[in-house]
């Protein structure tokens, strides 16, 4: 056919080639799953653009490696805020800044709204807006043994309070 090509119902075919689709809406009802970028009910060899939502009822997989190194590198690019309804595993964050909004509060080493497993190191101050609590029983022998040693001065602006005090 050079000319266009009207249908008034359903079109059938095994393998349908088809350059532009402008339609009201097109279903395909083919299940077969998809293992991998090249697999699946729907493969489209370019790119992908839309101008609305995009609902996945599975499972989402981004399959490229590419690393980031900013916010508008990596193998998913956000440029919105992200909304995670439940847990987030990440290998390495870099973050200009982490805000927790969670008010769990913490009365041991391993509750509260911000757990770490492992340390912490921070380049900057430490500013505790509450009780600044150190868990740890280890007993001084000398100024760089301890549950908490400090390598500066120490600047109290109220009591002290201890055992010994040498």
């Amino acid at each position: 056919v050079t000319g266009g090509l009207g249908v008034a119902k359903n079109i059938h075919g095994k393998n349908v080639f088809v350059e532009d689709v402008v339609s009201n809406s097109v279903t395909i009802t083919d299940t077969t799953t998809s293992t991998s970028a090249t697999t699946g009910a729907l493969k489209v060899v370019g790119g992908i653009s839309t101008q609305e939502n995009l609902n996945v009822g599975a499972v989402a997989k981004v399959l490229s490696t590419t690393d980031a190194s900013s916010t508008t590198t990596g193998a998913l690019i956000v440029s919105g805020g992200l909304g995670i309804a439940k847990t987030l595993f990440a290998a390495d964050v870099s973050s200009g800044s982490v805000i927790v909004t969670d008010n769990t509060t913490s009365d041991s080493a391993t509750t509260g709204a911000l757990k770490v497993t492992g340390g912490i190191s921070t380049q900057e101050n430490l500013n505790v807006g509450a009780v600044a609590k150190v868990i740890s029983a280890t007993d001084a022998t000398s100024k760089t043994t301890g549950a908490l040693i400090v390598t500066g001065g120490l600047g109290v602006a109220k009591n002290i309070h201890g055992k010994n005090v040498f």
